[in-house]
């Protein structure tokens, strides 16, 4: 999966997704969780990334959401929260 391969700068997309989240919500990488990448079945060239943050405070869904919308450093095509 392409979205896991490192790139000339060895980092992979992957990496730089969790960097950017981190970077978004002001909190450590650590604190970052992706759970879940898929190849998107109905939009062929994206990846479902299923992700959360912890630590302190706590993220709930629309600060995630919101956090990386307006930070502009991931482009999120669609999202679903529960």
């Amino acid at each position: 999966m392409e979205f896991l391969t490192p790139g000339s700068d060895g980092q992979s997309p992957y990496d730089k997704f969790m960097i950017a989240i981190a970077d978004s919500l002001n909190t450590r990488v650590e604190y970052v969780d992706v759970f879940s990448v898929l190849d998107s079945e109905s939009s062929p060239g994206f990846v479902d990334v299923r992700f959360t943050a912890h630590g302190s405070p706590y993220y709930n869904t629309t600060k995630l959401i919101g956090a990386v919308l307006a930070d502009g450093g991931v482009s999120i095509t669609n999202f679903n929260y529960n």
